[in-house]
């Protein structure tokens, strides 16, 4: 099986825990710090972050991060403007950043998804950039699925696990990340 970059170079920097949450901004903090020092040595080009902080809104060290970051290293950040419009909650950081590219979800309409959050005007307008993310009605998308349970849906809190047929599968989601 070939992706879509089969030439590229993946680094991976863990920033969450092992329930992929994170409680606070600093393991976030040292992964920009990480890209700052290693970016030019490694090539890295392109960050792209599928994670923003529950709350919403902007965490003002780590926008500062990432816009130091791009700034600095010319590194372009892609990041998940998140899953919470339907719960009301606006675009979080690190889609906040002024230099980072917000990235929202359209469906097969070519809407705005209904899960996808938009930033709050005048502070952020947000997303920067659309691109499919699934509908919850039709042209959901697949993907690979290698753990052992998985959310039903990421754009609410009350998210419910099921168990997975198959370990290392294939299944279908909607969400701003895809």
């Amino acid at each position: 099986t070939v992706g879509t970059a089969p030439g590229a170079r993946i680094v991976g920097l863990k920033v969450l825990d092992d329930d992929g949450n994170f409680q606070s901004a600093e393991p976030i903090l040292d992964a920009l710090e990480w890209l700052l020092v290693n970016a030019p040595q490694r090539n890295i080009g392109v960050a792209n972050a599928s994670l923003n902080f529950n709350s919403g809104g902007p965490n003002p060290a780590v926008d500062s991060a990432v816009n130091r970051l791009v700034d600095e290293t010319g590194l372009s950040f892609v990041v998940s403007a998140r899953n919470g419009q339907a719960d009301g909650i606006p675009v979080a950081s690190p889609a906040t950043a002024r230099l980072a590219i917000a990235v929202g979800a359209i469906n097969v309409f070519d809407q705005v998804t209904a899960y996808s959050s938009l930033g709050e005007e005048p502070d952020v307008i947000r997303p920067d950039i659309v691109a499919p993310g699934g509908s919850t009605t039709v042209g959901r998308l697949v993907t690979a699925d290698s753990n052992q349970a998985a959310c039903k849906s990421f754009a609410r809190d009350d998210c419910v696990f099921e168990t997975d047929r198959f370990r290392g599968d294939y299944r279908t989601y909607t969400g701003t990340s895809f």
